[in-house]
């Protein structure tokens, strides 16, 4: 063939290692995120390959020897950190595409290091290019095994990233509400700076059992109102009910939730209770998205568990086709390939490295320090993300606001009072602090509750004032209030009802 002698000079090798460096480059230039520090980025998505090339240029009538494969290695590992460090800020699942595909790619050309492209492969060459790829997945096998037989050897902190992957500790199914905490259950969430054990009651949320016949007080909300990451005693429902007491308060908290969630979780165990006074827990930092969320969960018709299906894919209905192989290949792959990743403790570790962020990891957080050496991480661009519908004439402003009104129309009904608590997210704390003018999620939302004569406490003013006396009223890592930050909610909320225990019936 007239090519021959051109494709003599070739080596699979050299073809392999041309397209992983192009891959590398390219990635370096169009998805590597600008608020990398340069010099990283430089070096990670650049330098590092360029240096493998140049090592495989320089030594390149070695590289081929059949005894000399040390280049070949040291190119391959250079590489292979480059696809590690660039892709690490993409989609977890690319992540891992990237580093199993540069992995096969990389022992492939190894394996076949020293034929040339005029040559035809063996079947010893064949071979082993399948053991390549087998000892890939292999690896990735054995990492998946040990961390299922293994995963009490780690720390809580660990263990709670791998409990992650199992849909079975995301509660239980509800056909009305979407999901429920698993009843009479114990578990415990850690981070960097909080070790909580959370208990919940015969129904799935967070009282002593069995409940009264009747409360006084009844709390909606999400995690916050929950009390996630505090003891039982410190989340801000229980706080208030021992600052109450002998009127009975009953949390009805729900990790997950969103406006929907308390329209339905009052509508199914408040309203039988009878309570003179309901809280409901609006943690806008996060409703309008959770609002958007339980919407498209309703109108997917799946059914099932919500945060299962929230949190570990939306597969489409699986429809296969001869006529439309691409797209049928497509409805498979997201419909059975997908959420068995996710259900992968690989998957669940590595999500859990990324601050818990699946897609593109974020820019770096903002930080808040404290005079006692601990810190706070602000994440502006998320509230920015979650918090930009809400605002009138958008479809998830409406949806969050119709729930709140339903709330407010099943109380009524009963007699009851409704006070609408605004939960201050830790960027709208601390971020002003820092000089940075950011969004206020619940301008919107109160100009709407004064419009139609809807109580409210808007708790970010006195949130606002502590923490420019110095104090952490959140976790480190974590969005959730800390015990200093739930005791302000409820000391907040416990005086305001105290000024009108008259007029919401509660005076002694």
């Amino acid at each position: 063939m007239s090519d021959r002698p051109f494709t003599r000079g070739i080596y699979y090798f050299d073809l392999m290692a041309v397209l992983i460096v192009a891959i590398i480059v390219s990635g370096h230039h169009v998805m590597w995120d600008d608020s990398a520090p340069a010099l990283a980025r430089d070096v990670a998505g650049l330098y590092v390959p360029l240096l493998a090339v140049a090592l495989l240029v320089a030594f390149r009538r070695r590289v081929h020897m059949p005894a000399v494969p040390w280049v070949a290695q040291v190119f391959a590992a250079l590489t292979l950190v480059a696809i590690a460090v660039i892709s690490w800020r993409w989609h977890v699942m690319v992540f891992m595409a990237a580093m199993l595909g540069g992995s096969v790619l990389l022992l492939g050309g190894l394996v076949l290091r020293t034929r040339r492209l005029s040559e035809s492969l063996s079947r010893t060459d064949v071979v082993g290019l399948v053991a390549a790829a087998g000892s890939v997945l292999l690896t990735v096998t054995l990492a998946e095994a040990t961390l299922r037989l293994a995963s009490g050897l780690f720390n809580e902190e660990v263990q709670q990233l791998l409990r992650g992957a199992d849909p079975a500790n995301f509660g239980v199914a509800h056909p009305y509400i979407g999901h429920l905490h698993t009843p009479h259950n114990t578990f415990v969430l850690s981070g960097r700076d909080f070790r909580a054990v959370h208990n919940v009651d015969g129904l799935g949320f967070r009282n002593s059992w069995p409940w009264p016949d009747g409360a006084d007080i009844v709390a909606v909300g999400d995690s916050v109102t929950f009390g996630q990451c505090v003891e039982d005693d410190e989340a801000w429902p229980s706080v208030i009910r021992q600052r109450l007491a002998p009127l009975r308060l009953v949390n009805l908290g729900l990790i997950g939730a969103g406006p929907q969630h308390y329209a339905r979780v009052f509508e199914t165990f408040g309203v039988k209770l009878r309570p003179r006074l309901v809280l409901v827990g609006v943690f806008a930092r996060n409703d309008f998205w959770d609002a958007d969320q339980f919407d498209r969960w309703l109108e997917s018709g799946v059914g099932g568990n919500y945060m299962v299906w929230r949190d570990f894919g939306r597969p489409p209905r699986l429809a296969l086709s001869l006529r439309h192989p691409r797209q049928s290949l497509d409805g498979l792959v997201r419909s059975c390939v997908l959420p068995a990743v996710r259900r992968s403790y690989v998957f669940a570790l590595l999500r859990g490295l990324r601050g818990g962020v699946e897609g593109g990891a974020p820019p770096p957080p903002r930080i808040v320090h404290f005079e006692d050496g601990r810190s706070l991480q602000l994440l502006e661009d998320d509230l920015l993300d979650k918090a930009r519908h809400a605002q009138p004439g958008q479809r998830v402003f409406q949806l969050a606001l119709e729930s709140l009104q339903q709330v407010h129309a099943l109380a009524s009904n009963e007699g009851a009072h409704v006070l609408m608590v605004l939960l201050p997210g830790k960027e709208e704390v601390y971020l002003p602090l820092l000089g940075v003018t950011t969004l206020d999620p619940t301008s919107a939302l109160r100009s709407a509750l004064n419009r139609l004569n809807i109580e409210y406490l808007n708790l970010t003013p006195g949130f606002r004032a502590r923490a420019a006396a110095g104090e952490q009223l959140f976790f480190e890592v974590d969005g959730h209030p800390n015990g200093a930050g739930q005791a302000l909610i409820a000391q907040l909320v416990h005086e305001h009802i105290r000024k009108n225990a008259g007029r919401y019936g509660l005076a002694d």
